[in-house]
């Protein structure tokens, strides 16, 4: 659709001319209608949680109770079975993002992966959030005072950061 037809389909859809509306995700950013009541996914498995759960979050919005549908295919992989068991399961964000975290694992801090073993040997992202906000709190200081100019920082924080492989912070640091 163009985008004056989408607008105007989704006016109509919240002033009830319009009862029923078939889209892709990138449409339900739109949608606040107090009237949208039902949703229904389909190929589910495909989707990571916080898609599901912003897809969810379009029904329900009014006094009524809203109703999501998860449909899925019949090959469906041991990941999206947890995935989609943590989404009938959490109803709040927070959980579900942490659910996401355990499932997807943190990728790098400091590099590109998005997902993936963390590289951290001794701290659990989840279970260590008081000495990583320690660590963080110890970093904007770091940064306040301009700390990381110093050579004599440079060449501490190096072989630090070449142990956790992190060349491309090398790069930048030294740049």
């Amino acid at each position: 659709m163009k985008y004056d037809q989408k607008n105007k389909t989704i006016e109509e859809f919240k002033k009830g001319k319009i009862k029923l509306i078939v889209a892709t995700t990138v449409i339900e950013v739109g949608i606040d209608n107090k009237n949208a009541d039902y949703i229904i996914i389909e190929n589910s498995e495909k989707f990571g949680l916080s898609q599901l759960h912003q897809l969810r979050g379009r029904v329900g919005r009014g006094s009524n109770q809203g109703y999501c549908f998860a449909l899925y295919g019949k090959e469906i992989s041991e990941n999206s079975t947890k995935r989609l068991g943590f989404f009938k399961q959490y109803l709040d964000g927070f959980q579900l993002s942490e659910k996401d975290l355990e499932l997807r694992g943190t990728g790098d801090i400091l590099g590109l992966r998005q997902s993936g073993e963390s590289l951290f040997k001794y701290v659990s992202v989840i279970d260590d959030q008081e000495i990583i906000i320690e660590a963080l709190n110890f970093v904007k200081l770091i940064i306040k005072n301009e700390e990381y100019k110093s050579s004599e920082f440079k060449k501490n924080i190096g072989p630090l950061l070449y142990f956790f492989k992190q060349q491309e912070a090398i790069k930048l640091l030294f740049s």
